[in-house]
């Protein structure tokens, strides 16, 4: 929409809206179907006191990995408090590292640090409508859920803040490029340099992790994306996430085992097929010996990122 004659380059406050309802609302306004006020509300900028991160390096320490902002730091549990909680009345007493351990906990001691203001609120929303879905899959009281493309879509942006989460809890540093957070916390969706797939495991450890760093396409000598492979008891995700911005392509180079055990247990949250599916697919559940050759499935995989403007 261009400029309106004889504003002068000021900017004005027309509004606010939800994400999803942006193109509406602007529709809305091209139409002049909304009734603005007479003064309208400047906005302003102030050069001097911009601060832009550098979104493709990882967060830095110190700072919120969403929002960027410095002070009013808290620790937020990587396995939500709600998980723990589910777990522990399943288990007992439960210890992550085994599957029924001598050891009382009231949390999966997994920490890492977020502002308030995003711990308190855009993600106690996602954690508050994920449960309803997510808890009745990880301590499962029937053969099977169906879920639909709406419920697919949660759980994959929650798999993808959990992926996140894990990466910023890495004992070496993170890893992954800031601009991932910040996306999520001003979308709430899954990218397209993301791929997200649930399955189910079927042995008694409370909660497992895998990650693999793996360096795609030809322009990096060094890893350039990471693959998270987890479990909740039951239901178990994968999440592959690309540093390098792009629509990415995966296809196998050959036909390996960890080909046959994806087709026949995981269902690809994304991108969505816009169907209702049914967990676990096929009736499978992943042992701990399936787990980790599908954690390392894509050692022979072809990966392509396709970039605005390429052919």
């Amino acid at each position: 929409m261009g400029e309106p004659e004889g504003l002068g380059g000021d900017l004005f406050e027309l509004g606010v809206s939800h994400h999803t309802c942006a193109d509406r609302a602007i529709g809305l306004l091209q139409a002049g179907a909304v009734a603005l006020p007479d003064v309208l509300p400047h906005v302003f900028l102030d050069d001097d006191h911009l601060d832009f991160r550098d979104l493709d390096q990882p967060p830095v320490s110190g700072t919120c990995p969403y929002c960027g902002r410095e002070g009013q730091m808290t620790d937020e549990h990587v396995w939500p408090r709600w998980v723990s909680k589910l777990l522990r009345e399943h288990f007992g007493t439960f210890d992550p590292r085994k599957s029924k351990g001598p050891v009382s906990r009231e949390t999966i001691k997994l920490l890492t640090r977020l502002c308030e203001s995003c711990n308190g609120n855009w993600l106690d929303v996602l954690e508050t409508d994920v449960k309803p879905i997510l808890a009745p899959m990880i301590v499962p009281k029937a053969a099977y859920k169906d879920l639909n493309p709406s419920e697919q879509r949660l759980l994959a942006v929650w798999a993808y803040k959990t992926a996140l989460m894990f990466d910023l809890a890495d004992q070496h540093g993170p890893r992954v490029p800031a601009y991932h957070h910040e996306l999520l916390r001003i979308r709430r969706e899954v990218p397209n340099n993301v791929r997200v797939w649930i399955g189910a495991y079927n042995r008694d450890w409370a909660v497992r992790l895998h990650v693999a760093d793996l360096t795609i396409g030809q322009d990096s000598s060094k890893p350039n994306a990471r693959v998270f492979t987890f479990t909740a008891f039951r239901v178990l995700f994968q999440v592959f996430i690309a540093f390098p911005w792009g629509s990415l392509t995966l296809a196998s180079s050959q036909h390996h085992i960890s080909d046959l055990y994806a087709e026949s247990g995981l269902h690809s949250l994304t991108p969505s097929t816009g169907r209702t599916i049914r967990w676990p697919l096929n009736g499978v559940a992943f042992n701990d010996e399936a787990m980790d050759v599908l954690a390392g499935r894509f050692d022979h995989y072809e990966t392509r990122l396709l970039r605005p403007g390429d052919a």
